[in-house]
């Protein structure tokens, strides 16, 4: 069975952000805006972490990913303060660094 679940992206302010929705086949289970804004990491329930530049004018584009660093559910996401570093745990405590990011 495909399950493909849509996901809203709202900013930080909690507006709705125009033309921002991702699709993934598993439930979002936590998020984490790059300090800049621009950037927004989402942890999904199948372990996978994307990581979506948002402007608002277009639709999201995906700047990264992981398939394998997880097997369980993400629960943590945090960017270092200066957005460069990702930070991923998940639901049996594996705690891993993911990327140095560029925007």
């Amino acid at each position: 069975m495909f399950l493909c679940l849509y996901t809203c992206i709202y900013h930080l302010q909690g507006g709705l952000i125009e033309k921002s929705s991702v699709t993934h086949n598993a439930k979002a289970t936590c998020i984490d805006w790059q300090p800049t804004g621009r950037v927004l990491a989402i942890g999904w329930g199948d372990g996978m972490v994307s990581c979506w530049l948002v402007d608002g004018k277009n639709r999201p584009v995906s700047t990264c990913s992981n398939s394998s660093q997880h097997n369980s559910p993400i629960t943590v996401l945090k960017w270092n303060p200066f957005g460069k570093r990702l930070i991923t745990g998940d639901a049996v405590s594996i705690i891993r660094p993911l990327l140095l990011f560029d925007p």
